[in-house]
């Protein structure tokens, strides 16, 4: 099972239910809407989180069913990877 992380010179800010991300190692400054930050926050707070750990989150967070949930973390970790905002451990 992969694990999750930040990279380590990601910095993520949540202002008003987004948030706002700079990755230096990325060049990227950019925003992210409410679910992504929740995603962004977990990921803060739990080192090494695995997908499973976050669709099992967004569940109690959000009403919407578990395959839709795992296809958006998916997703979502893609993008981040390719940013470097996030590593797979």
């Amino acid at each position: 099972m992969e694990k999750i992380n930040l990279t380590e010179d990601v910095l993520v800010q949540i202002i008003d239910e987004q948030a706002v991300i700079v990755s230096p190692s990325g060049g990227i400054i950019t925003t992210v809407n409410e679910t992504g930050a929740f995603i962004l926050q977990f990921l803060k707070n739990n080192n090494n989180a695995s997908t499973e750990k976050l669709v099992e989150a967004l569940q109690s967070e959000f009403d919407a069913p578990k395959d839709i949930i795992e296809n958006d973390v998916v997703s979502f970790i893609d993008i981040m990877l390719t940013n470097k905002i996030v590593s797979k451990i």
